[in-house]
């Protein structure tokens, strides 16, 4: 299991992370990364989780990392 939230949003706001660090919260500090997928053009990583449009080219450079 991957701990991953979807969004349909084009622009990055950081309530995506909410859901993600509550997760991490309650000790569920199994996984190195979590993903936020969104529909936006820019890729960042914030606290171990991965935000990125999973339809970029560049998008397998996260996942597979």
């Amino acid at each position: 299991m991957i701990p991953t939230e979807i969004k349909s949003a084009s622009t990055f706001s950081q309530t995506f992370l909410k859901g993600l660090k509550q997760f991490w919260k309650l000790g569920h500090d199994l996984y190195e990364f979590s993903y936020v997928f969104y529909s936006g053009l820019e890729e960042y990583t914030v606290s171990n989780i991965n935000v990125i449009n999973p339809l970029s080219p560049d998008a397998l450079r996260f996942i597979a990392s």
